[in-house]
């Protein structure tokens, strides 16, 4: 088996890698959940958006104050989830896939293992 090959067991729509800056660098729709109600553009500023927004209020809703803050991993809107991750060199990976074939994986080894392809393969 490739090790450089990424397995991701459900159903994927998206996936999704942002710059820090929020510039979208990489789209690609594998199945449309939903027939597109905005232009691929405007869904990925959208996506981004929701995420930022979501980051900025994490702080004010959790219940203990720690030195490290809390993380948003994922995202459910039955019959769909976000799964996000944010890289130490501020990539922010995304995936939108079914929810209901996707809870048993490990999705942040999934994102992980994306990362990793993505810094190998592409930036370096």
């Amino acid at each position: 088996m490739n090790p450089n090959r990424v397995t991701l067991a459900g159903q994927i729509y998206d996936l999704l890698i942002y710059r820090r800056d929020g510039t979208c660098l990489y789209n690609r729709t594998f199945t449309s959940a939903v027939p597109p109600t905005v232009e691929k553009e405007e869904r990925e500023k959208l996506v981004y958006g929701m995420l930022f927004s979501l980051k900025e209020l994490l702080p004010s809703l959790s219940p203990t104050t720690s030195a490290a803050p809390p993380t948003l991993k994922s995202i459910n809107l039955p019959p769909l989830t976000l799964y996000t991750t944010t890289s130490p060199t501020g990539y922010t990976i995304v995936l939108h896939a079914n929810a209901a074939g996707s809870s048993h994986c490990d999705w942040d080894e999934r994102l992980r293992k994306i990362y990793e392809v993505w810094t190998e393969k592409v930036v370096m």
